[in-house]
């Protein structure tokens, strides 16, 4: 016979027996002798033929310990009948008179995380747990026991101990300076279970479980509902020290997750301006960079003015017209790239200034459908105002750097008119010396000037 069928046995043989049976401490056992019914010699009969199943059994009819199960008949005197159930081995069943005595005895097993038998029976509201019914009780305790492995889970340590379960939670707040441990003591779950509205953990279980897929800040939200567990606990202890502290826990669950909720909205919130504060800056240094490199690389490219400056000191000492030709040629077309270089680079400033239009003003409506504070868009005003500052800056220069291309060639071509324009002005007898000597003069300290102020 199957322990199913063995535990309907079982309850039958109670009820039929139940004027003269005592039922306590695991133990079903007669109070008083009484003679067999047809019924009842049968269902002591299966009960004998399985003792293998149950701790003890022991049965007395007609003043004889019975060991064989086909002298029990009808019409015989039973005058001890007394078996012990199991609720975890051998039968796997037991009877209770309640759900609150069922919850007591079992409790220690039910909080180190073992679960209720599958077979037990409540005598006093005739309850099979095979049945379709479900008890309010049994209802809270299924939440209870979740709860208390969600507690375990995110506990720092956990210990289990006579009576039940201590957790530690490693914690600071208020105006603590270091972190206290939060030691809460989970013991006689019946009591637990008589609560009424215990709230459900399975909504916040699934924000904080790192087991979760893709769930980030794991150890964050932890750290906020550990701290709303002190909080609560800390607000709703009162001055009743002998008030477990599991009693105020599962009485104020819904105060520990809205606490939670409200830390966790300020940390989404803080995290969320910090997160923007960061594109902020990290566009500020992106448009800088960007806006000295083209500044820079102009400069690169102009490092040829001097040395071309320096080369026209040689045209006075050429021997022949050809090599001075050549290098008349070379500084025109080094004025022609460096010109040409300049103009590219000043169109790369202004694809830049467009972006940086377009990227900003995207953060601006970023700002705003977020309900982000004033100080965060004073702040973006700021990097809006700086990068256009740079940006009109690197303009200016461009136009002087525009001109600075042409030098050379202005210098070139004015020792060109002081070197071969001799020829031509002796014959409009115009002494040149003079004119050599004072144009020279200004080319090579207008040179020095410019060259010093922007280089």
């Amino acid at each position: 016979m199957n322990n199913e069928d063995l535990f309907s046995v079982a309850i039958e043989l109670y009820d039929s027996l139940k004027e003269c049976i005592n039922l306590g401490g695991g133990f079903i056992s007669l109070t008083e002798s009484i003679n067999l019914t047809n019924r009842q010699a049968g269902l002591l009969r299966n009960i004998l033929e399985n003792k293998e199943k149950f701790r003890t059994i022991r049965l007395i009819v007609d003043h004889d310990l019975v060991e064989d199960p086909t002298v029990i008949s009808e019409g015989k005197l039973c005058s001890e009948f007394k078996i012990e159930l199991s609720p975890f081995e051998y039968c796997c069943f037991s009877f209770y008179r309640n759900e609150l005595e069922m919850l007591k005895r079992l409790s220690p097993y039910l909080l180190q995380g073992r679960s209720l038998p599958s077979l037990y029976y409540l005598t006093e509201k005739k309850y099979r747990s095979d049945s379709n019914l479900a008890l309010p009780a049994i209802l809270n305790l299924q939440v209870i026991t979740r709860w208390i492995s969600f507690l375990k889970e995110i506990s720092d340590i956990h210990k289990v101990t006579e009576s039940g379960i201590c957790l530690y939670f490693l914690i600071k707040s208020g105006n603590d300076k270091f972190s206290k441990p939060l030691e809460i003591n989970i013991s006689n779950i019946e009591c637990l279970c008589s609560l009424e509205n215990i709230s459900s953990v399975d909504d916040i279980a699934m924000l904080i479980s790192e087991a979760e897929q893709g769930n980030l800040h794991s150890k964050d939200k932890q750290a906020f509902f550990k701290l709303a567990l002190v909080d609560v606990l800390r607000a709703h202890g009162g001055e009743d020290v002998n008030k477990r502290d599991s009693d105020i826990l599962f009485k104020n669950l819904d105060k520990v997750k809205s606490a939670y909720y409200e830390h966790y909205e300020v940390f989404i919130h803080n995290f969320a301006i910090g997160e923007f504060q960061q594109q902020v800056q990290e566009k500020w240094f992106d448009y800088s960079e960007k806006i000295s490199g083209v500044l820079s690389d102009i400069k690169t490219k102009l490092y040829a003015v001097p040395i071309v400056l320096v080369s026209l000191g040689t045209l006075s000492a050429l021997p022949d017209v050809f090599s001075y030709y050549f290098i008349v040629i070379g500084v025109l077309v080094t004025a022609v790239i460096n010109f040409w270089m300049v103009k590219e680079q000043s169109e790369r400033l202004e694809q830049i200034a467009a972006s940086s239009t377009f990227i900003f003003e995207k953060l601006r409506r970023k700002g705003v459908e977020r309900s982000e504070p004033v100080e965060i868009f004073t702040e973006l005003n700021e990097v809006i105002g700086k990068v256009s500052s740079r940006i009109s800056a690197g303009r200016k220069k461009i136009i002087v750097y525009k001109y600075l291309c042409w030098l050379p060639t202005l210098v070139m071509l004015a020792l060109f008119a002081l070197k071969e324009g001799q020829q031509y002005l002796h014959l409009l007898t115009i002494n040149v010396k003079p004119v050599h000597a004072a144009l020279f003069e200004f080319f090579v300290t207008l040179s020095k000037s410019i060259l010093s102020y922007f280089l």
